[in-house]
C-alpha cells in the first residue's frame, strides 16, 4: 500500500523502457520551472567531451548561459561590446567577464578602436531527448499544471498518479489530451500509460540549457544549483 508519494518513484524509475529509449535516468532535477520527480534522459557522449576537455564544468548561473546562448546568434568574426553583453547580462561583473575569457567562450578583440570581444568556443547544448515526470498520489490537477511547465525543456512529459486514485484524472483524460500531458497510472510493481503525449519541438533553448546543465552536474555527482523561477503559465 502507497502512502507517500516518493514510493511511487522506483516503480517508475524501474519501468522506463516503457516511455522510450534513454541511457540514463535522474531525481529532483531542478531544470526549467520546478522540479520534476523523475527525468528520463540521453546525453550527446561527444558534446559532454568537447566541454569537459578543456576543463568547461557544468554551469551555475543563468546569466552567464543567457550570455552563451546570445554569443551563438553572433557570427564569428564579429565583434561583440560591452554593451551588447550587458544586455544580456545587466549586472555583468569583471569575475564573470574573466570566467567566459578563460573558458574560452570570448575573445579579446582589440583591432578596434576601443576594445571589444569576438566568440570564442559556442556553447554546444548536449541534451539529446529528454522525458519529465511529476508524481502524484491524487492531486492530479496540481500535477498536471506542473507537468504542463516541464514542456518548456521536455521532449515529453507525463503525470503519474497512483492506481487507486487514477479514476478522477481518467474522467478527464481530455484535458490532458489538450495541453498534450501524459497520464501514467502507477501500481504497486508497474506502469500503465492511459496517453502518451506527442512529441514536441517547442521547447524553450534558455530552458532547455538550464535542464542540460543541472543534468550534466548530476553526471559529474555535482550538486546541481539552476533553478529558475515559478511559471506564471496558467492552464
Amino acid at each position: 500500500m502507497v502512502r507517500w508519494e516518493s514510493e511511487l518513484i522506483p516503480t517508475i524509475s524501474s519501468n522506463k523502457a516503457l516511455l522510450g529509449d534513454f541511457d540514463n535516468v535522474a531525481f529532483e532535477i531542478p531544470s526549467g520551472y520546478g522540479i520534476a520527480d523523475v527525468v528520463f534522459y540521453s546525453l550527446d557522449e561527444d558534446a559532454i567531451k568537447n566541454r569537459l576537455c578543456d576543463n568547461r564544468g557544468p554551469i551555475d548561473e543563468t546569466n552567464i548561459l543567457k550570455i552563451l546562448l546570445g554569443l551563438r546568434t553572433i557570427a564569428s568574426n564579429d565583434s561583440v561590446s560591452i554593451t551588447t553583453l550587458r544586455q544580456w547580462m545587466p549586472n555583468l561583473k569583471n569575475d564573470v567577464l574573466s570566467y567566459l575569457i578563460e573558458s574560452g567562450y570570448l575573445l579579446q578583440d582589440k583591432s578596434g578602436e576601443s576594445e571589444g570581444y569576438k566568440p570564442g568556443v559556442r556553447y554546444q547544448n548536449g541534451l539529446r531527448q529528454s522525458v519529465a515526470i511529476e508524481a502524484k498520489l491524487k492531486d492530479w490537477k496540481g500535477g498536471l499544471f506542473q507537468a504542463y511547465r516541464y514542456r518548456r525543456y521536455a521532449d515529453k512529459s507525463y503525470l503519474a498518479v497512483y492506481s487507486k486514485h487514477i479514476n478522477p484524472p481518467l474522467k478527464n483524460l481530455d484535458q490532458f489530451k489538450r495541453y498534450n500531458v501524459g497520464l501514467i497510472e502507477v501500481t504497486d510493481d508497474t506502469l500503465h500509460v492511459h496517453f502518451h503525449p506527442v512529441k514536441q519541438n517547442e521547447a524553450d533553448e534558455f530552458m532547455k540549457a538550464v535542464a542540460y546543465e543541472n543534468l550534466l552536474a548530476v553526471r559529474m555527482s555535482v550538486s546541481p544549483t539552476i533553478e529558475e523561477a515559478p511559471s506564471t503559465v496558467t492552464i
